[in-house]
């Protein structure tokens, strides 16, 4: 039970890590808004970040 819940544990923090570092990035790109710079860009980045993390595994 104690491996499990150490499993239970580590998947959550690693989950809440993750999501950190998308939000970081994305703060970074939307601090750079201007008129060049449009919405569907921010969704095209959040895309790559997912792709980027499978392709980790």
């Amino acid at each position: 039970m104690n491996n499990l819940l150490t499993a239970i544990i580590t998947g959550v923090v690693a989950f809440i890590a993750t999501n950190i570092d998308d939000i970081l990035i994305l703060l970074v790109f939307f601090a750079q808004v201007n008129e060049n710079f449009r919405p569907w860009q921010f969704f095209l980045v959040k895309k790559m970040i997912v792709i980027k993390r499978k392709d980790r595994r």
